[in-house]
């Protein structure tokens, strides 16, 4: 190998050749690499909603949510499954686990649907099944209006909007999210239908038998043939009012004079304002291979299309674009990456003086990017926020192989070798630890690679793009440093500056002064052994007690607030807590846009704030301004709060869930004291229930008997009533080519209380209305709003956002002592959402950590032929996570245990070992030519001085943009540069005396020389 290497010495254009070979690969690979906001997962869920017109939450929950939760339990994958049932319709929810294959998973579930399909009751509505394979959405898009109604807003977005933006290329699907379609209403009045003698359930007869879709044929001929249509169905208002019913003698009773016929919204009982008026969405979501900017730039180009060719009234407005959070991250990484070579450079130039000298490592730091980049498009992978921090932190990395190989090469100039010559003695020496260090620092990151979960998911890229950093770094070490140092470095009898010479002295006096330090602490073996073990197990203490999460919540620019309203709240009565809403936004400057959306017994806002450039307040300054402002706003319970940093969760920080076999009135009891306890013990900022036993409800008593008298069945009465207030459709029409549902319901006026409902006619005698009153009575009582299942029993949630300072981990802990208190025995407890993934991952990194260092451990008794001699190396990996910890646990800056800060102590058990390698090779082959212990660990200690505090100096300076870092994804990238550059500077300062003296206490007495060669 030593022969091979000096060749390349020998001949410069070789390693020219493969260098631009590594140029060329990097740069195709750079242009092809797409760019997206993380690496891709998926993260699927499947929703089957199955409506139920008319019918309660408890009929809803026996009839048809349990019936289907049981039988879609058997699908392959599922993390855990949901459901909610209401009135009039029942919500099931199966969330998968990370990037299983959706499309297998909903095969089954249609499957298994249909299979049960002929166990749900009489009237339910087909089963509808969706699934959303990407949680992420790459954009939110507002139609919006102040003159026009929602529906047809909502009709536009159908027609036009959707269709244009679903033809962008990488789009996978542009999808309205507001149940705002337009429909033909029919409202009837009850005291027109008595004058006229007429049922519900005979107008609903007519509208089917008088309004539908049928074909008739063609004619045929001995020569030609004609395609034959006919008006059986009805398309516009006019017809429908005209429609007959009845016919009396010579009287013709239509449509219109019993109902009032428009077209309207087919969801009554929901709203959404924008900043621009009453608006629809559409969410956008982006095609797995699909490049995030040049989708955007398509996407744009596509909106300012639909901007030109609005109708009057209308606006088109981008909602939330996740290209902006991508730009501005982008734009500070590339400022991290400018920063970091810079001061790299200047660290290089201030240890080793000379300008020709740094000239070498310069080189290596483009060509191993670029050579990274060449690698990642090979593998598949993308620029991302986490591959582009993963390229931050190779800057440090990579240029700790050139230095190591310029310092030895100098040193041999410095013996009075020709370039030439020195270059490759030192390539010689150099190679095993070189091919060592790689190693360790690529074994580090497998464990990464391999893991499953969230934490694989998302940094395997990270993982293998650093991996792949330091392996191109190796190569360019041995190939190309060492034949530019040959024909860059001048002879050590050339003239030196000042200033090289000044370097060299400093470097000098520091290297004597620490040889004279450690051979005093080696006379002191049990001080040291003692203080290893007490950092050892501090690392136990520090790492306990700090604060824990899944992963900082970064600024991304958005803010959701959500809140309860009252059970009885109608739209009207939401309307006016919404303005006050409007006024909390409009009093923020930073906020850019808003939106808000109102549901029965719930409030989903949005706000997106201005560019990060372009406020001077965080996020989270805002909410707390914010939150003060919403508490003001009466009878809601309001909560601001950011949405999640990761892909694959999703809701609110903490998503508790009780459940059991119990009665709803006992969960509900038991839920809401744990929430009355949590609240007070556990510092939430909002802490709600989504089972409360708050909703009025009548039940109509039907007497069998008198409905028999009256010639009528039971079906008769509850069809009519289904029809006059269920809110059921009849069928279709078609209106421009597309088809929408007639749905008759009685009008407002005549439902504005549950005893007008007892006026209803169910019957005529004669020209006498028989009215509800003579069949049936009115009981009230109070019900659950909702009956949610979870895992197929039934549960309640408890939905939080912890206040300030209080990380999850607090939360969820509180949360779990406060119940075991409460809940009784046959109720568990469990988790969701945000909260579950944070379970999942949170015991994961110890046993892959301590795997990771078993690789290393591995590689290095393999190469070093011992299993001492990585013993001891690995003595440095402790000592320096203490000092990363401890940051930790101090929480300096806000900085917790979690996925980013794990990643970041993997990173350092890497980079930490490359210190002991230095020492212990040296000292090996010291003592094979003859020198006692204590003198060959001293002798190699001191020479490894210069390159390990160089490459130390490099690494972690090239770590302080991170540590500085502001603006979009700045959270992330400050907690792994505090573990890099805290653990680094304690660990290195650790390591230069604990790892001499473990030397001294672990390494064989007696060395057998294996293949002695000279430093």
């Amino acid at each position: 190998m030593k022969r091979i290497l000096g060749t390349l010495v020998d001949r410069p254009v070789i390693p020219i050749v493969i260098c631009l070979l590594l140029l060329v690969c990097g740069l195709k690979g750079a242009v092809s690499l797409p760019i997206q906001r993380f690496p891709q997962t998926v993260s699927a869920r499947i929703q089957i909603s199955t409506t139920y017109y008319g019918a309660d939450a408890d009929t809803v929950a026996g009839f048809i949510t349990s019936p289907i939760e049981a039988a879609v339990a058997q699908t392959n994958g599922v993390d855990y499954i949901t459901s909610k049932s209401q009135t009039g319709v029942g919500i099931v929810t199966i969330y998968l686990r990370l990037n299983v294959d959706p499309r297998v998973a909903i095969a089954q579930v249609q499957a298994y649907v249909s299979a049960i399909q002929n166990r749900l009751p009489q009237g339910t509505q087909q089963p509808v099944i969706t699934m959303s394979s990407n949680e992420e959405a790459a954009m939110y898009v507002a139609v919006s209006s102040k003159v026009l109604r929602l529906e047809q807003v909502s009709d536009y977005v159908s027609r036009i909007v959707v269709p244009r933006l679903q033809a962008v290329q990488g789009v996978q699907q542009a999808l309205s999210v507001v149940q705002g379609d337009l429909a033909l209403r029919v409202w009837l009045d009850p005291d027109k239908m008595i004058g006229y003698r007429l049922t519900a359930q005979q107008i609903a007869s007519a509208l089917a038998a008088n309004d539908y879709v049928t074909g008739v044929g063609t004619t045929l001929g001995s020569d030609t043939y004609t395609r034959l249509t006919i008006t059986t169905g009805l398309h516009t208002e006019e017809q429908f009012r005209n429609l007959v019913l009845r016919r009396n003698g010579s009287a013709i009773v239509r449509l219109g004079d019993v109902a009032r016929v428009t077209y309207g919204p087919e969801n009554t009982t929901s709203s959404v304002l924008d900043s621009y008026g009453r608006s629809a969405f559409i969410r956008v979501t982006l095609a797995p291979a699909a490049n995030l900017l040049n989708t955007e730039h398509d996407l744009l180009g596509a909106i300012d299309e639909l901007k030109n060719g609005v109708p009057p009234g209308l606006s088109v407005a981008i909602a939330y674009d996740a290209a902006d959070f991508v730009h501005a991250s982008l734009h500070e990484v590339i400022m991290a990456l400018t920063e970091a070579i810079v001061i790299v450079s200047l660290t290089i130039v201030l240890f080793l003086g000379s300008l020709r000298a740094v000239l070498v490592p310069l080189v290596t730091i483009p060509l191993s990017l670029v050579g990274t980049i060449a690698i990642m498009s090979w593998l598949g992978f993308s620029f991302n926020l986490l591959t582009l921090l993963a390229l931050v932190l190779a800057i440090g990395l990579v240029v700790d192989d050139a230095i190591i190989v310029v310092e030895n090469i100098s040193r041999h100039l410095a013996d009075r070798l020709n370039p030439v010559d020195a270059a490759k003695v030192a390539v010689g020496n150099l190679f095993g630890p070189i091919v060592a260090m790689t190693v360790v620092l690529a074994a580090a990151y497998l464990p990464i690679g391999l893991q499953g979960g969230l934490t694989g998911a998302l940094f395997t890229e990270f993982a293998f793009t650093l991996a792949a950093s330091v392996t191109v770094s190796a190569l360019l070490a041995v190939v190309l440093s060492p034949m530019m140092c040959a024909y860059v470095l001048p002879k050590h009898d050339a003239s030196e500056s000042r200033f090289v010479a000044w370097s060299d002295r400093q470097l000098t006096r520091i290297e004597a002064a620490y040889e004279k330090c450690l051979t005093r602490a080696l006379a002191r073996m049990p001080v040291i052994l003692l203080t290893a073990c007490c950092v050892l197990a501090s690392n136990a203490a520090f790492f306990h007690f700090a604060k824990t999460e899944l992963a900082p919540q970064e600024d991304t620019g958005t803010i959701g607030v959500s809140g309860d309203t009252s059970p009885t709240a109608t739209t009207d009565s939401i309307a006016r807590s919404d303005r006050q809403i409007i006024d909390v936004f409009k009093a923020l400057p930073e906020v850019q846009y808003y939106s808000l959306g109102d549901a029965p017994g719930s409030i989903d806002d949005g706000v997106t704030l201005t560019p990060w450039s372009d406020r001077s307040r965080t996020a989270d300054d805002i909410i707390a301004v914010m939150q003060s402002k919403l508490n003001a706003v009466g009878a809601l319970d309001l909560v601001a709060y950011q949405p999640p940093s990761l892909p694959g969760v999703r809701g609110m920080p903490i998503q508790f869930v009780v459940r059991g076999n119990g009665t709803v009135s006992t969960l509900a009891a038991v839920s809401a004291r744990i929430v009355s306890a949590a609240r007070g013990a556990c510092h939430f900022t909002y802490l709600v229930t989504d089972l409360k036993i708050d909703q009025p409800e009548t039940t109509i008593n039907l007497d069998r008997d008198k409905i028999a008298q009256l010639g009528l069945t039971v079906s008769d009465v509850g069809d009519s009533l289904n029809w006059l207030l269920g809110g059921s459709y009849v069928n279709y029409f078609s209106l421009q080519q597309r088809s929408y549902r007639v749905l008759p319901l009685v009008t407002r006026n005549a439902r504005l209380n549950d005893a007008q409902v007892l006026d209803y006619p169910v019957t005529y005698i004669g020209a006498a209305p028989v009215p509800l009153s003579q069949v049936a009575t009115l009981t009230r009582r109070v019900v659950p709003e909702q009956i949610p299942h979870f895992q197929g029993m039934l549960a309640t949630t408890l939905n939080g956002v912890p206040g300030k300072g209080v990380t999850v981990q607090d939360a969820y802990r509180c949360l779990q002592s406060v119940s075991a208190h409460l809940v009784p025995n046959g109720f568990f407890t469990d988790t969701s959402g945000r909260l579950r993934a944070f379970e999942q991952e949170r015991g994961r990194f110890l046993p892959n950590f301590l795997f990771g260092l078993l690789v290393i451990f591995l590689c290095l008794a393999a190469m070093f032929n011992s299993f001492r001699d990585p013993l001891i190396i690995l003595v440095s990996v402790p000592m320096s996570t203490a000092g990363a910890v401890f940051c930790l646990w101090l929480g300096l800056g806000g900085a917790t245990v979690n996925l980013y800060s794990e990643i970041g102590l993997v990173t350092l058990a890497g980079l930490i070992s490359k210190h002991g390698i230095l020492i212990v090779e040296v000292a090996n082959e010291a003592r094979d030519r003859g020198l006692a212990k204590r003198d060959a660990v001293i002798h190699a200690a001191g020479l490894r001085l210069r390159p390990i505090l160089m490459t130390t100096a490099a690494m972690t300076l090239g770590v302080i943009p991170l540590l500085a870092a502001s603006g979009a994804g700045s959270a992330a990238r400050y907690v792994m540069g505090l573990v890099i550059c805290a653990g680094l500077v304690f660990g290195t300062i650790m390591t230069l005396f604990v790892v001499p003296a473990f030397y001294l206490a672990l390494s064989h007495n007696d060395r057998k020389t294996v293949e002695p060669s000279a430093p």
